[in-house]
């Protein structure tokens, strides 16, 4: 394929509808519900992390801090809380051909900044910082990094997510 064929190709894909989006920030949505002992409880069941710092006040006070830390991946998980509202999902809503369904995980980078007791109410935010076309076996795949931010309500950061999520064109029956 010719590189004018290929810049032709991205056109199609990224339009200036879609680069539109590159820096849309969501408003700052709070979760429906304070992160709850249950919440801890299902996590460590489910993942059998029986880390005394999530189960243990007298033990995470003597780590110094002020109770029972919620562990950070079940904090990431929380945004799933807001999948069904329109900002929940806000990388699905990056306008892209129709074909453009198959979505894959590409990278995910974490950084803590504050831990999360139970009891926190917490909001999220999320900015698509970049949306980038590249070719590859599956055909041309569009690559969307978008940025959550999980802040306490006290207006606190306590963590910040880039995620970067390739959308492909639908796979052919039988391939």
């Amino acid at each position: 394929m010719s590189p004018a064929q290929q810049t032709a190709d991205v056109d199609a894909v990224i339009t200036d509808e879609t680069r539109a989006w590159i820096g849309r920030s969501s408003e700052l949505m709070p979760l429906p519900e304070e992160v709850a002992a249950s919440d801890v409880r299902r996590y460590v069941e489910a993942t059998g992390d029986h880390n005394p710092l999530w189960l243990d006040d007298e033990v995470a006070r003597s780590a110094g801090y002020r109770g029972r830390v919620v562990p950070p991946m079940l904090v990431i998980d929380l945004v799933w809380r807001l999948k069904h509202t329109d900002a929940g999902r806000m990388t699905d809503r990056v306008p892209l051909p129709a074909n453009y369904i198959d979505t894959r995980n590409v990278e995910t980078d974490m950084e803590w900044l504050e831990p999360v007791y139970i009891g926190d109410r917490i909001s999220i935010r999320h900015r698509i910082r970049d949306i980038v076309a590249r070719p590859g076996r599956r055909g041309l795949g569009v690559y969307i990094s978008r940025e959550t931010e999980y802040v306490r309500a006290d207006g606190r950061l306590m963590a910040r997510v880039v995620q970067t999520v390739a959308r492909f064109p639908r796979a052919a029956v039988g391939t």
